[in-house]
């Protein structure tokens, strides 16, 4: 994985699994990284918007979800469509 993550979510769509950034070395980080396991190969995507952490994640239609994230000292009771 390019981006070294702890507390990190995932989900997987069409055989591909998404892993989102939680706590970096420096805090919260943005990175959006997926592995391809039939071509064994870690890719970056799109970051997502705001640094967010301690997040529950969901794959439903095609669509991943992270749902009550915590930033900036308080949990935010929301739900944030990445893909």
């Amino acid at each position: 994985m390019p981006t070294p993550l702890g507390w990190a979510g995932g989900a997987v769509i069409n055989d591909t699994i998404f892993v989102f950034g939680d706590r970096g070395v420096s805090g919260d980080v943005t990175a959006v990284e997926k592995y391809c396991p039939l071509r064994d190969l870690w890719l970056s995507e799109s970051s997502v918007p705001n640094p967010r952490s301690r997040f529950m994640t969901a794959a439903l239609n095609n669509k991943i979800y992270l749902i009550f994230q915590w930033a900036i000292q308080k949990y935010f009771k929301s739900m944030m469509l990445l893909r």
